[in-house]
């Protein structure tokens, strides 16, 4: 089983939050809590994270949102809404998606897809000749 690794990031108790919500999802392991800041992607880098949930849209603000991704291409990039209720997924796409009536379930499974989705098209790239 590929193991999802998750960089959190936001105010501590923001990512508390979210570690007692999501961190013992049995595929899930949560490699950092940290704030959203300029060494974000660096840190994401470091940790080889699969995808980093920002605490609230508000902490992520769109330049940084871009810089993460453009400086990690294959990474996977989660906030949540500063009300909880939904979340959006980013990802260096011309979209993004979101994820309405947010609860555990659906934050694991925005999850799951997201990396998924990258798994499957790294293992297409790699398979071809």
């Amino acid at each position: 089983m590929h193991r999802i690794r998750l960089l959190l990031a936001g105010p501590q108790l923001i990512v508390d939050l979210i570690d007692r919500l999501i961190g013992k999802v049995p595929d899930f392991d949560i490699v950092d809590k940290v704030p959203v800041d300029q060494g974000l992607a660096r840190r994401a880098r470091t940790l080889r994270a699969d995808v980093v949930l920002a605490g609230a849209s508000d902490d992520m603000p769109a330049t940084r949102i871009d810089d993460v991704l453009f400086e990690l291409p294959n990474l996977k990039l989660l906030t949540l809404a500063p009300d909880w209720a939904s979340a959006t997924l980013y990802e260096l796409r011309p979209h993004a998606t979101l994820v309405p009536g947010l609860s555990r379930e659906a934050l694991v499974d925005a999850i799951h897809s997201a990396v998924s989705v990258t798994s499957s098209q790294q293992r297409s790239t790699t398979d071809a000749p």
